[in-house]
């Protein structure tokens, strides 16, 4: 899977739908989640953006 998620409920199926005598046909089933704590510790030590400026007259600043 991927760094975020994971696999839950996993179910394994043997069925017989295989027409040759040693072949096996498994059918999967299974629900993916959000991995909450590793999602939450990547927030956390996301970047920050900060916007900075040599002009110190807040008159010449605009709001463009």
């Amino acid at each position: 899977m991927s760094k975020y998620h994971e696999l839950t409920e996993l179910k394994i199926i043997k069925i017989n739908k295989s027409k040759t005598p040693n072949s096996l046909d498994y059918k999967v089933e299974a629900k993916v989640a959000i991995c909450a704590e590793k999602v939450s510790l990547e927030k956390r030590s996301a970047g920050r953006f900060i916007l900075a400026t040599n002009v110190l007259n807040s008159e010449e600043l605009t709001g463009e």
